[in-house]
């Protein structure tokens, strides 16, 4: 197993496994050293996703395997997260359900295109949508420490809202690429 799969691998199991735990009984607490440790725990999941690409790249180890399961492991991570936020009442139910269905529609379509034998490929607007969720979920681990503040309130919604932006639209172009790919392939 080559580092960027490792990468990928630790990413998706612990996003399964240990995060949500940790998640769910250290913010609870409202203990900010806690949730410091908590906020680099969750840097770190996100820094893995960028690592695991770059050695992809830079070692000319990428792999269908890791295109497969770097997408997968990202959702596992984010979806895993907003379910807990949504536990601990920090999302409301009907966003997570919403952003929840994208990311299965999305996943959809990409194994659809994989059954017809192309790819759709992940688009920079993607990578900018995952990489903002990830400060989303970093910046909510600190938000019990910035109740009152309007540049708190202010960043939460602006996360939020690029957040659900970038999903739909992000949605929206991975569909066109579907379509597109189909009327190539005249099996539309």
């Amino acid at each position: 197993m080559n580092l960027p799969i490792f990468l990928t691998v630790f990413r998706f199991v612990g996003s399964l496994t240990l995060l949500p735990f940790f998640i769910a009984f250290v913010m609870p607490l409202s203990n900010l050293f806690l949730s410091k440790i908590l906020a680099l725990i969750l840097a770190f999941f996100g820094l893995t996703d960028f690592l695991d690409g770059y050695y992809a790249r830079k070692y000319n180890q990428v792999s269908i395997l890791g295109q497969v399961l770097d997408p997968l492991a990202d959702k596992c991570f984010v979806l895993s997260v907003f379910i807990v936020f949504v536990h601990l009442n920090l999302m409301h139910f009907y966003l997570a359900f919403l952003l929840i269905a994208r990311e299965f529609i999305v996943t959809g379509l990409r194994s659809a295109a994989s059954q017809q034998n192309f790819v759709i490929h992940v688009l920079p607007l993607g990578k900018l949508k995952v990489t903002v969720q990830y400060c989303y979920i970093v910046f909510m681990v600190f938000k019990p420490w910035a109740i009152g503040s309007m540049a708190a309130l202010f960043l939460e919604y602006t996360l939020l809202l690029s957040m659900i932006a970038l999903s739909f639209v992000s949605a929206a172009l991975y569909s066109f690429a579907f379509i597109k790919e189909q009327k190539k392939l005249k099996t539309y």
